[in-house]
């Protein structure tokens, strides 16, 4: 119980452990700790953890994890090559740039992001899987620039749930769809939706790359009080079948549609 590191590369390699309790009183997990313990597939990490090194949950056997609020820094590729994990979530109190921390875990489906991160980076990159697994994310109180929420979910094409935190002061969503906080303009329509989008009254405009490879997607209802469409709006939707545009919009950008029907 008096142990409060773990050093580098400690378990890294035990294959065949299963089950693994650490002291309460750890503040820092060392890199490679775990590394490529393939049968440990779950573990607690205590509340007092503060930090968490390079790879050291690399091509670890788990299939979820959360790391608890006590942690301000996660190193790169923490959780890399993960590929039974489907689950992670991130705690508002990390303060370093996501940097890779989930490369190569193939099977994540749903990530939550906490609210001091500096920034997403460009991408969530799983590696070589694709079509991208990732269905959902929850953004907490703080986030990044539009461009960098946009770049960030890029390539997750099965993304069909986009949640914000209420105390988020730039951002909402409504119905898996990015807004600004008072829903006057779409922002990021995640690429898995399918079918029919109706706008909220309230939009009057339609960020760049707002629909941008929706390829699911058929048709599109515009706000009634919307103003402006920017650039490449609707860029790679492919499937687009309609887009009623009402008298109100007095903008167009100069590619609406490209690939769409």
């Amino acid at each position: 119980e008096n142990i409060s590191s773990i050093q580098a590369s400690v378990f890294a390699s035990c294959t065949n452990l299963t089950d693994i309790t650490l002291p309460s009183n750890l503040t820092s997990i060392g890199t490679n700790v775990f590394y490529y313990c393939l049968r440990l597939n779950s573990i607690d990490i205590p509340s007092k953890v503060s930090r968490i090194e390079k790879s050291a949950f690399s091509y670890y056997g788990l299939t979820n994890v959360t790391v608890p609020n006590s942690v301000t820094f996660l190193g790169d590729s923490a959780f890399s090559a993960c590929s039974k994990l489907l689950s992670a979530t991130f705690p508002s109190s990390i303060t370093n740039k996501y940097i890779g921390w989930l490369q190569g875990s193939t099977s994540l489906t749903n990530l939550y992001l906490g609210s001091g991160l500096e920034g997403w980076g460009t991408a969530p990159s799983l590696g070589e899987s694709y079509p991208h697994p990732l269905q959902g994310i929850n953004i907490g109180t703080q986030t990044p620039s539009i461009s960098g929420v946009q770049n960030f979910l890029a390539d997750c094409e099965n993304l069909n749930n986009i949640q914000v935190d209420l105390n988020n002061s730039q951002f909402s969503s409504v119905d898996g769809v990015l807004y600004n906080k008072n829903m006057t303009r779409i922002i990021l329509v995640p690429r898995g939706r399918q079918g029919t989008l109706t706008m909220p009254s309230t939009v009057t405009h339609v960020e760049t790359n707002a629909f941008k490879n929706c390829t699911f997607l058929t048709n599109v209802v515009c706000s009634t009080n919307l103003v402006e469409i920017a650039d490449t709006a609707f860029v790679g939707c492919k499937r687009l079948i309609s887009i009623n545009i009402p008298d109100t919009c007095i903008y167009i950008g100069d590619v609406l549609i490209v690939t769409g029907k």
